[in-house]
């Protein structure tokens, strides 16, 4: 009798905030998962290189294949457009040309960062992307590699994230790291607005997408628009520190100096493939946001009244 043997899930970019939620997701799915990344730690596979990603899909023979791998620093990507075009363009399609090669089921992680920002009620997947910054070309131009080797794979763009713990370097991580620190004042902008995704919902959603064959272009964000402002006050009020920590509406141009590049205005998106299939498993952005504080950061919560916050501002 022939063993069963699960399927393999090759991943790349797997070290960053959503490999951190999709490698446990997929192993308790039943893959049997291969985690790369060029980051120390797991085995390295660099998606810039062509013969190094056609010798690891050979050698590893994947059933599936995500392809997370991605330079997401916008002003190092503006500094450096050649290195962006080569990781996010060049290194998708070598992933692409390697998984249709040997018809191997593909997602892409792309991003709300083709849009223009221009349209204010958010965007559908059907809408004409239109990207402002390197970031966005380069992803949308991974984009396209992936319509040009692949004849069936799952373009999948992502909302804001929030995730992946002590992994977490963006908005949110950064608000608990001013808290910790013991700031008086928390400034958040309110003139660009998004849809905050939680890269656990992120993950379910995706591996969900399996029911179609992984074909397809796909919106998975979280469900609700907000500003920056309206993630912070809602982060504050959870761990009950709104009370002593102000916090300051602003507009984008009081992080200039800090974040240069040009965003879209709005990033918002709506998941409208999705749901059409009975896809959209995403939660509210609010009640993502609360789960993802209860189990990656349960000792700031006020609940446990002996959590890191207790001690904001004292010297360790």
């Amino acid at each position: 009798m022939r063993e069963h043997r699960p399927p393999t899930m090759l991943i790349t970019g797997a070290a960053g905030m959503l490999g951190s939620a999709l490698v446990p997701a997929a192993s308790a799915a039943g893959y049997r998962v291969v985690a790369t990344d060029i980051q120390p730690g797991m085995p390295r596979l660099d998606v810039r290189d062509g013969a190094a990603v056609e010798e690891a899909v050979e050698d590893i023979g994947p059933d599936v294949l995500v392809h997370l791998a991605a330079l997401t620093d916008l002003e190092q990507c503006e500094r450096d457009p050649a290195a962006a075009m080569l990781t996010n363009a060049a290194g998708t399609a070598h992933v692409a040309r390697a998984a249709a090669s040997r018809e191997i089921p593909l997602a892409y992680i792309s991003t709300a960062g083709v849009f223009d920002g221009h349209n204010a009620n958010g965007y559908h997947e059907t809408d004409p992307v239109n990207p402002i910054n390197t970031y966005g070309a380069s992803k949308y131009a991974g984009e396209e590699a992936i319509r040009r080797y692949c004849a069936r794979a799952a373009i999948v763009r992502a909302g804001w994230m929030m995730g992946g713990g002590q992994r977490d370097h963006k908005f949110v991580g950064a608000v608990l790291a001013q808290i910790r620190a013991g700031a008086p004042v928390i400034h958040a902008v309110t003139d660009r607005t998004g849809t905050p995704t939680y890269t656990r919902d992120f993950a379910a959603a995706l591996l969900g997408l399996a029911a179609v064959g992984w074909d397809g272009l796909f919106h998975l964000a979280g469900h609700g628009a907000a500003c920056r402002y309206d993630v912070a006050a809602h982060l504050l009020h959870a761990l009950g520190v709104n009370d002593r920590i102000r916090l300051e509406p602003v507009a984008s141009s009081f992080f200039t100096a800090r974040y240069p590049v040009t965003r879209p205005v709005c990033e918002v998106l709506h998941n409208t493939a999705a749901a059409r299939l009975g896809l959209d498993r995403m939660r509210g952005w609010q009640q993502a946001l609360t789960a993802y504080l209860h189990t990656d950061f349960p000792a700031d919560l006020p609940a446990t009244g002996t959590g890191r916050l207790a001690t904001m501002g004292q010297p360790r």
